[in-house]
Order: structure tokens, then C-alpha cells, then sequence
């Protein structure tokens, strides 16, 4: 642990107020900001619920509906036939969305005993959408089976989707703790909509473990 200051004196030196402000100054510019690892002991020893703001981001990318609603010609053994595989990814058959809400998603939050994260954004991308006049393909984020904040309208082609507050990463959407549950369903608003191509990706921020 180091800190020094700019001027020092001796026994019988005569203090000059210039050099003496000098050294306040370099004081004030370490504890404004300049403080580094230099400045501190190794056996310090503090903990991260000490330091503000110390998080690390999670992003998990999950597929809701494959490219294209067709299966490999040939079944399961043209897995490897890349003739197959091209049929697949020229093919524009859409998914019809259920009439009632449908579960597509569910994982469990794992984290330490009494540690709380946050899931601060939601963003989903649908490569296609078809509408039933104005209604739309509908895909819900629940929490614990609460809604989070409101369902999303797929609504647009080629379109991003985006689900959390104006300043995201300071004001999440939902808190987040071990055991709680992340439901992600669809449904069709009314009629016969369909979708294919759709992703959504959950952005958390856990506090850095001490």
C-alpha cells in the first residue's frame, strides 16, 4: 500500500504555503476518484456488498421457433445431407400459433442462498410474422407465473422486440433470487396467426460474489 505526497519536509525546514496546498491537493485527487489498487492494503479484505454497482451481465439467447416449420426430407437420417439441410433453410413454412396460451420455455433460477439479481431487458427478433388482420402472435416472459410487464405483440417481419424500462440497467424489470422460475409462452391474439425464426434473449445482472 502506497501513497505519497508531493512535497515533504525535515526538521527545521520553514513550511511554504504553496508546497503545503500541494499536498492537500494530492490528497483531494485520491479520494476524488483517483484511488487505485496501489492505495490498498492486500489484506484489505473487502467484500463486494461494499462496493457499489459490481455486477457481472448473463445473457441467454433462447430459440422459441425453428427457422422454418418442415422437417429434414428423409427424417432423421438426412441430419447429415446437406441437400436436406438446404431444403430446410429455403423453406418459408411459418409455426400457427395456439389459440390458447401455450407454454414454449421454462428454466430455474440458480444462484446462492439469499444473493439477488436482476433481469433488467428482454429482446426478441422474428424473421416472420403472419397477422389475422390486426391481431398478432403473442409471446409472454413470466415470472413465477407473473406477467412481466406486458405481451409482445409480434406484429412486424425482419423486426426486434424490445421489453424493459427506459434506463434498463438501473431500473430492471423483476428481481431475481434462487428457485424462482423464467416462463416464456405463446399464443395467437385471436384467430390464425403464425411466426417462424423467433429468439429471445433475457439480459440479468448478478452482484459480483465476495
Amino acid at each position: 500500500m502506497t501513497f505519497n505526497v508531493t512535497n515533504e519536509w525535515s526538521s527545521g525546514d520553514v513550511l511554504n504555503h504553496d508546497a503545503l496546498n500541494q499536498n492537500f491537493t494530492d490528497i483531494e485527487t485520491v479520494l476524488n476518484g483517483g484511488l487505485t489498487t496501489s492505495h490498498l492494503s492486500s489484506s484489505a479484505a473487502i467484500k463486494a456488498n461494499q462496493i457499489a454497482d459490481r455486477y457481472h451481465i448473463v445473457k441467454t439467447v433462447i430459440p422459441l421457433i425453428p427457422y422454418a416449420a418442415i422437417g429434414l426430407p428423409g427424417g432423421a437420417a438426412a441430419a447429415d445431407n446437406l441437400a436436406a439441410q438446404i431444403a430446410v433453410l429455403s423453406s418459408t413454412t411459418e409455426f400457427t400459433a395456439p389459440a390458447s396460451e401455450k407454454t414454449l420455455y421454462k428454466h430455474e433460477i440458480i444462484a446462492n442462498s439469499g444473493q439477488e439479481g436482476f433481469l433488467y431487458a428482454i429482446h426478441l427478433y422474428a424473421i416472420a410474422i403472419t397477422r389475422n388482420s390486426t391481431n398478432d402472435v403473442q409471446i409472454g416472459f413470466y415470472l413465477n407465473d407473473s406477467l412481466i410487464g406486458q405481451l409482445v405483440d409480434l406484429d412486424t417481419a425482419d423486426s426486434h422486440y424490445r421489453l424493459h424500462a427506459t434506463d434498463p440497467f438501473t431500473n430492471p424489470l423483476v428481481s431475481l433470487s434462487s428457485g424462482d422460475v423464467i416462463k416464456i409462452t405463446i399464443q395467437s391474439e385471436s384467430g390464425t396467426t403464425s411466426a417462424r425464426g423467433v429468439t429471445a434473449t433475457l439480459y440479468e445482472k448478478w452482484p459480483i460474489g465476495s
